[in-house]
């Protein structure tokens, strides 16, 4: 996979600490490692993506296995389709917990990419694995150059058509993890007087549905670890205060851990 300058889509050459294209645009390489292609005219605030309370919060929840069958399902999608050393681009990465371990468990020197649009968690993806890239940028614009990448992650993330079939190969595949209809249903109940269940909708443009699974199971979670769940989602800023304070009642509560995953590949006919 090539980087791509973010202004005149020239390749970008990575030195010790900033990567440059041929036309003189310079990008630093942050002290964490990971390099910021975000471009000005490109953000939709000053701090866009995940902020340090939401990232912070994933941390927190993700690192006690709650999603560990989710992340372990990655795993056995990849070796299906892609059993040997291969590109993967983690799209929407986060702090890179399901692309790092994927990579780790592999353990066949994958080429790892990972892009945020989230400075907050692509820091901590960078300071966690020095042997794989993390790039803040958008996903409706990708600095990947064309037909480059082996696997394309994007979980929970928006569905940039588009963009991951221009970067993907021919021969490329592209997991789409989606919220089931069911996923957090208790935490919604406890919060709204009345509860929407997630739509799962399938459809990419150009892509074929080759595969999908659901994963459904519940967990019971102490009051720290419902509120990081919570607060690491949408839906602890789309939510009045009252609403949130609901919460503060419950000491335990099981909750439904609903995931759809779907494998795609491009339609070459």
């Amino acid at each position: 996979m090539k980087l791509l300058c973010p202004v005149c889509k020239r390749d970008l050459l990575i030195s010790e600490k900033t990567c440059s294209c041929a036309n003189g645009h310079n990008f630093d390489i942050a002290k964490e490692g990971y390099i910021n292609l975000l471009l000005a005219n490109k953000k939709n605030s000053s701090m866009p993506g995940d902020n340090k309370l939401m990232v912070d919060a994933r941390e927190n929840f993700l690192q006690k296995g709650f999603y560990d069958k989710l992340k372990d399902l990655l795993v056995e999608l990849i070796n299906k389709y892609k059993p040997l050393k291969c590109n993967i681009l983690d799209v929407g990465c986060g702090t890179g917990y399901y692309s790092i371990n994927i990579k780790k468990t592999r353990n066949i020197l994958d080429n790892l990419i990972g892009i945020d649009i989230s400075k907050f968690a692509v820091k901590k993806a960078a300071k966690k694995d020095k042997s794989s890239l993390f790039i803040t940028g958008s996903s409706f614009d990708l600095p990947i150059d064309d037909n480059s990448c082996d696997v394309i992650i994007n979980v929970f993330s928006p569905k940039a058509n588009d963009e991951f079939k221009r970067v993907i190969k021919d021969d490329g595949i592209l997991i789409e993890v989606m919220p089931g209809k069911d996923h957090m249903l208790e935490l919604k109940q406890a919060m709204y007087n009345e509860v929407r269940l997630n739509r799962v909708e399938f459809e990419y443009e150009g892509l074929n549905l080759v595969e999908s699974r659901e994963i459904k199971y519940s967990m019971s979670l102490d009051k720290e670890e419902f509120m990081n769940q919570i607060s690491m989602t949408p839906y602890f800023y789309k939510t009045n205060q009252q609403d949130i304070e609901k919460l503060d009642k419950i000491q335990q509560m099981n909750v439904t851990m609903n995931f759809v995953v779907a494998v795609w590949k491009k339609n070459n006919e």
